[in-house]
């Protein structure tokens, strides 16, 4: 709620999410937990795991209460701070880790070596170059056979087109060339034989079936 007004926000992904929380504090009755985001702690990208310190116990409720007990405001002010203090302790620690965490000493010339290369283009290793060349080769590969398949099937459908005899020449696989057309593959010649036999025997069988059929020595 931002001047009581629901606001949403949206991460770009769930890292982005999860470091929006370096620490969480669930609390529950009589205790809390502290969970510290390792990623922001440590300044890597593990966003998604917490270092956790469970079950700490805290009763401010009741400390606030027992307090009214004791008469003397300033001494009544100075052990509910006191107490208060030692309750959260554990949690101004892990806020110190990550607002001013322990870094070892390091001088000027070592951090201007570590990032000599900054502003210059980034040099693949021979690693991704291998692995970018072995890709292209792939891809040359891939368009060098497609090339190969067009030409064939090119030359096919010219070839067809010089062999067909048919009153509108064509070519290619809706063509339907007559069956003395020199253009006809012998599978398809074949496969129009064999139905034109099949065709054939069926009538003969019905034929029989009906008492029509001629055969040696008078009608069957």
């Amino acid at each position: 709620m931002q001047g009581g007004v629901r606001v949403k926000h949206q991460a770009e992904n769930l890292g982005q999410g999860f470091r929006r929380f370096p620490v969480i504090i669930p609390v529950a009755e009589r205790e809390f937990s502290i969970f510290v985001n390792s990623g922001v702690l440590n300044g890597t990208r593990e966003y998604r795991s917490y270092e956790r310190y469970e079950h700490m116990r805290q009763d401010l409720e009741l400390l606030a209460r027992r307090c009214k007990a004791i008469r003397d405001t300033a001494e009544r002010e100075r052990v509910r701070c006191e107490i208060e203090a030692r309750t959260v302790a554990p949690i101004v620690k892990q806020h110190d880790r990550i607002a001013r965490p322990e870094l070892d000493a390091i001088d000027g010339h070592d951090l201007f070596a570590e990032f000599a290369g900054v502003g210059q283009p980034i040099q693949p290793s021979a690693e991704e170059i291998a692995v970018a060349e072995e890709a292209a080769k792939r891809d040359r590969e891939i368009v060098e056979e497609q090339q190969r398949k067009r030409l064939a099937e090119l030359e096919e459908h010219n070839r067809e087109l010089k062999l067909c005899t048919c009153s509108t020449p064509q070519s290619g696989t809706y063509a339907r060339h007559g069956d003395d057309c020199p253009a006809l593959s012998e599978e398809e010649r074949k496969r129009r034989a064999d139905a034109k036999r099949k065709a054939l025997e069926a009538k003969v069988e019905r034929l029989r079936a009906n008492g029509g059929l001629l055969v040696a020595g008078g009608v069957r």
